[in-house]
């Protein structure tokens, strides 16, 4: 009682005093309850804790005591500290996932994970959340392991198991692709970092993700925001992919569109380097009359 009282004297001090004498005295409903609502109110701040440290620990105590706490909608106040922290977010979707995890909910677990992986927008909040899912994967795969019997041949459990395998292998494949979308979510304008994401595709024979990854690069990228290279590099390398694969009617399509396409050019020079290219590219196959024609 005193110590609600003080909450409501000073609640930026109360608050905190109040939530750890309920966690240690093991009442989370109530703890949970009481800073829950004390972070729905945007003038709130900690004394000893700063408003994310608080989300964090709202979080963890749902984690550890998925059961007991009832009063509060966890999902939705998780959520809620993850569209506060906007970066460095990380640690709370894998408190989101953990809580399912721990309810016994394991889909739900799986896909507040791909959520998250498709929504953060930096490089430490992907390492965080990645390798808790893999840890997931890895513990899911264990958990099956242990509840076949080797003396009983169960063919359901080794399919359980099997699909659990390609999900692990599946999602370490997917990685660099998933951090390559994290960088550019950061800076659509990120000229170098196209280059390398269609350069994943090519390597891993997949065209149709590098024309994807291509197109989507020269409609994206901005020449007056392109940073660690040049926006029209994206469509020489475009054009060269096709020239690459011998096929040179969508060769000529690229740059026909690169050339025509001047709110694309920061200067002059880049868009001459492109009809220089492409003159060089009918020479090569030997249309002397085309290459003639763009050269004047």
């Amino acid at each position: 009682r005193i110590l609600r009282r003080f909450c409501k004297l000073d609640p930026d001090e109360g608050v905190e005093e109040l939530f750890g004498f309920l966690e240690s005295s093991e009442k989370y409903d109530e703890a949970a309850e009481v800073l829950a609502e004390a972070l729905e109110n945007p003038e709130f701040k900690g004394k000893k804790k700063t408003r994310q440290q608080l989300w964090n620990d709202l979080a963890n105590l749902s984690v550890q005591h998925p059961k007991e706490i009832v009063s509060i909608d966890v999902n939705a106040f998780i959520r809620g500290g993850i569209r506060a922290a906007k970066e460095e977010s990380g640690d709370l979707w894998v408190s989101l996932a953990e809580y399912y995890t721990r309810s016994g909910i394991f889909e739900r677990a799986r896909d507040v994970y791909e959520e998250a992986l498709k929504s953060v927008t930096t490089v430490r909040d992907f390492a965080i959340i990645f390798d808790s899912y893999s840890n997931f994967e890895e513990a899911m795969i264990t958990s099956k392991l242990g509840s076949i019997d080797p003396n009983q041949p169960d063919e359901e459990k080794n399919m359980d198991l099997e699909i659990l395998v390609c999900r692990l292998e599946r999602l370490t494949e997917r990685r660099p692709y998933m951090l390559s979308s994290v960088i550019l979510r950061q800076n659509p304008h990120n000229v170098h970092e196209w280059h390398k994401r269609a350069r994943l595709y090519i390597k891993n024979e997949d065209t149709v993700g590098a024309v994807n990854a291509y197109t989507q690069a020269v409609r994206t990228v901005d020449p007056w925001k392109a940073a660690n290279g040049k926006s029209h590099t994206l469509w020489l390398a475009f054009a060269n992919f096709y020239e690459n694969h011998r096929d040179l009617t969508s060769t000529r399509k690229v740059y026909e569109k690169a050339v025509v396409s001047f709110d694309k050019y920061r200067s002059s020079e880049d868009l001459a380097a492109v009809w220089c290219e492409y003159a060089e590219f009918e020479l090569r196959h030997g249309d002397y009359q085309k290459t003639e024609s763009l050269l004047r």
